[in-house]
C-alpha cells in the first residue's frame, strides 16, 4: 500500500497524518480491515460487514482445512500441515510483505482477532448478506476461501455424523468436518465451480479444476502422488499469486 503525507482524504482513510491510498480495495488504519496487510478486496464496506473480510493473497505452506493430523486419512501417504498458526508473522497479503506467500500459510492473511473462516455457519453468523457482497460486479474473478470441506460431490460436511461413510469419497450428506472430510473446500466470490454450501455459493471443485483459469494461482497438485485420488484439497491448495482472491476471515467473537 502507498502512503502520501496529505491533509486532504481522497480515496483512503488519514491515520496520523498519513493517507493510506487504496487503489484496489478498501484500506482502513487498523485491524478493522480484518486483512493483515489492513485492505480487504471483499466484503470491502466494514461498516456494512464489520465482522467478515475477503483478503486477497498467497501462501506456499499447503492447506486450508481445520485440523492437521500429520497424514490425511483419505490420502495416505499425504502430509498435512498447521494452518491455524501463523507461519510468517501475518505478512501475508496482496499489499504485505510477502505477496508471493513466501513462508505463508492462509492464517497470515488475516489480521490479529482474525482467523479464516471455518464454517458456512460462521460465515452466514458474521454476513448478514451470506455471499452478496463479497464481490462487486466490476471485480476481477475473486475466490475467497473459508475452511468449510466436503464429503465429496461438493455435498458439505456441516453434520453431524461420524460413522464410515464420512470418508471424503462417498458424498453422503450429514457428515461432521473432521481430518476424514478434506474433499474439496468452499467459499465466497465469483469466480469457482457453483455450489451451495449454506451461504457459501462457490468451491473448488476436483483438484482444483474449478479455480483454474490463465493466470490463476489456485493449485491443489501436490508434488507427491498421494493426493491424486481428489480426495485431499482441503490439504493440499496452496495459491503462489495474490490475485484471484485469498481467504475469507471472520472476526474472532465471544460466541
Amino acid at each position: 500500500m502507498r502512503t502520501l503525507r496529505r491533509v486532504l482524504l481522497v480515496g483512503g482513510l488519514v491515520a496520523g497524518g498519513i493517507l493510506a491510498v487504496a487503489p484496489s480495495g478498501f484500506a482502513h488504519p487498523s485491524d478493522d480491515s480484518g486483512c493483515a496487510d489492513r485492505q480487504r478486496e471483499g466484503f470491502r464496506d466494514i461498516s456494512r460487514w464489520p465482522d467478515i473480510a475477503g483478503c486477497a493473497g498467497a501462501w506456499r505452506i499447503p492447506g486450508i482445512h481445520t485440523e492437521n493430523p500429520g497424514e490425511a486419512p483419505a490420502c495416505p501417504g499425504l502430509a498435512t500441515y498447521d494452518t491455524q498458526t501463523p507461519a510468517c508473522d501475518r505478512q501475508g497479503g496482496d499489499d504485505g510483505p510477502r505477496p508471493g506467500g513466501a513462508g505463508c500459510n492462509v492464517a497470515d492473511l488475516c489480521a490479529v482477532g482474525w482467523h479464516v473462516c471455518t464454517s458456512d455457519a460462521e460465515v452466514a453468523a458474521r454476513s448478514p448478506t451470506g455471499c452478496e457482497g463479497a464481490t462487486r460486479p466490476t471485480d476481477n474473478p475473486l475466490f475467497f476461501a473459508t475452511r468449510q470441506s466436503t464429503n465429496g460431490c461438493a455435498v458439505c460436511a456441516n453434520g453431524t455424523s461420524t460413522g464410515p461413510e464420512c470418508d471424503s469419497a462417498s458424498c453422503s450428506e450429514g457428515c461432521q468436518q473432521t481430518a476424514l472430510t478434506s474433499n474439496d473446500f468452499f467459499g465466497c466470490g465469483n469466480f469457482g465451480a457453483e455450489a451451495t454450501c449454506g451461504p457459501l455459493n462457490q468451491f473448488s471443485e476436483n483438484l482444483c479444476s474449478g479455480l483454474a483459469s490463465v493466470g490463476s494461482p489456485w493449485s491443489c497438485d501436490a508434488a507427491t502422488d498421494a493426493d491424486d485420488n481428489g480426495l485431499c484439497e482441503a490439504y493440499t491448495v496452496t495459491k503462489t499469486g495474490s490475485k484471484f482472491g485469498g481467504v475469507l476471515c471472520c472476526r474472532d467473537l465471544n460466541d
